[in-house]
């Protein structure tokens, strides 16, 4: 029988970002057991769709979830990111601390994204 997993790649990638926001694609590949490239596709995936917004800080990229935007299923559209990420350990508290330090600007962003996200499903 094969492997399989309840939380998918995407949602794994998710909340290892929302745990450390400067996490490189090299450290989830290896935190997953898959190789860069995936990753970063599933990166360009989850930012494409508003869930993510990367921002370059010096050398590394720094990311930021955007939690008040719903999960993809339709029978889960009724449960945003941040409510899925508190059930992880530093998920979406450290989630929300950045947001916090990022003022009015990421507020306004997750609003926005929230619509786009929803177009998209």
């Amino acid at each position: 029988m094969a492997a399989w997993h309840f939380i998918t790649n995407h949602g794994t990638v998710l909340v290892l970002i929302a745990q450390r926001r400067q996490i490189t694609a090299r450290a989830i590949a290896e935190a997953l057991g898959l190789t860069e490239r995936p990753v970063r596709r599933i990166i360009a995936e989850l930012e494409a769709a508003g869930y993510l917004q990367k921002k370059r800080v010096g050398r590394v990229n720094q990311y930021e979830v955007a939690l008040d935007l719903p999960l993809r299923q339709s029978v889960h559209r009724e449960v945003a990111v941040g409510d899925l990420l508190h059930i992880f350990p530093n998920g979406a508290d450290a989630a929300m601390a950045w947001t916090r330090e990022a003022g009015d600007d990421a507020a306004v962003g997750g609003v926005k994204h929230r619509d786009e996200a929803r177009k998209l499903s």
